[in-house]
């Protein structure tokens, strides 16, 4: 099982989706009240259904993504949130480096 791993750039910490929704998804088990996600409503009990476009699954695909949005040089990740029933889109800034 992998292990809850700590988001630094955003503020998120996340765990493997669980059967709860379907196994789809990354879970996000805690949020820094003064990161950029916080400012952006994410909660804890949301799942990042997707980053980018690509479907993710696990806390290591929303690294990966994360890391090549960086290296191409982007400011911003656009992520596909789900809260219970909603769905939505939030922007996050990429820290720089």
């Amino acid at each position: 099982d992998e292990q809850t791993t700590p988001s630094t750039h955003l503020g998120l910490t996340l765990a493997p989706a669980n059967e709860q929704n379907g196994g789809q998804g990354v879970v996000i088990t805690a949020v820094d009240p003064n990161g950029p996600a916080a400012e952006q409503g994410i909660k804890a009990g949301d799942v990042i259904v997707n980053v980018d476009g690509k479907s993710v699954s696990k806390p290591g695909d929303v690294r990966e993504q994360l890391g090549q949005l960086q290296k191409a040089g982007k400011h911003a990740v656009l992520m596909r949130v789900e809260s219970g029933q909603q769905t939505r889109f939030v922007a996050l800034p990429l820290a720089n480096g």
